[in-house]
């Protein structure tokens, strides 16, 4: 029997020793179905130990192992196999939003192999299922936009990946959320006056503006045009 355990990108196996002694193990991934041979798949390692971790399976893939007795050049063309294929599941990364004036954009970047991204907005707090919040329609791969927001009041923000299973079924991963607070930008100052003060020795400069109702004011000086 080949036992596994998935601790995040880890995949840990272990299986029962071989009767014969002096064997070492071939350890076999295969996406899709199960391996009937060490030339089945893709060989990951051969060990002494009755364990192995794998750390190089691929985000959003149906994996099947299997750990084959090796002594010298002899294989055994039984090993143990894994029954179920073991599947990780990713999460979008880098989720930054912009904010507009009753605006949202939302970015991302997706998870390799996955089959589809949803996104729901809530305004109390983060929703568990996609089925919780109001749905923001995604536009192509790695972006939404929601235009149904208004300025001021907080809204919550869940990105879920989904992906297919070697079954078909459809399993949704529990998401990555964002808060955001959509707000109008701030008028451009528009009434601005640069003076020039003191004496040759103690040279100042003076700015004056009509400040605007929201934001603040950055000053930045440079001694070329910018």
């Amino acid at each position: 029997d080949l036992r596994v355990r998935l601790s995040g990108n880890l995949v840990n196996l272990t299986w029962r020793p071989s009767r014969s002694s002096g064997v070492k193990y071939t350890v076999v991934r295969k996406t899709g179905s199960r391996p009937i041979s060490v030339a089945d798949g893709v060989c990951l390692a051969t060990v002494a130990a009755c364990s192995f971790d794998d750390v190089s399976a691929e985000v959003g893939l149906p994996n099947f192992y299997g750990a084959f007795a090796v002594r010298g050049t002899a294989v055994s063309s039984d090993g143990a196999l894994l029954q179920v294929p073991v599947q990780i599941l990713g999460e979008v990364t880098n989720l930054t939003p912009r904010i507009e004036d009753r605006r949202v954009l939302l970015q991302w970047m997706s998870p390799p192999n996955v089959h589809r991204v949803l996104v729901s907005r809530s305004a109390g707090a983060f929703v568990k299922t996609p089925r919780e919040g109001q749905d923001v329609p995604v536009l192509g791969d790695g972006q939404a936009v929601d235009s149904d927001v208004e300025n001021g009041r907080r809204y919550f923000y869940t990105v879920f990946s989904q992906f297919k299973t070697h079954d078909g079924e459809i399993v949704t991963t529990e998401g990555v959320g964002i808060q955001v607070v959509p707000q109008r930008p701030p008028d451009p100052i528009r009434e601005l006056s640069i003076a020039s003060e003191g004496s040759a020795g103690e040279r100042r400069v003076r700015i004056r503006w009509v400040p605007s109702a929201i934001g603040e004011v950055l000053i930045v000086r440079s001694d070329a045009p910018l």
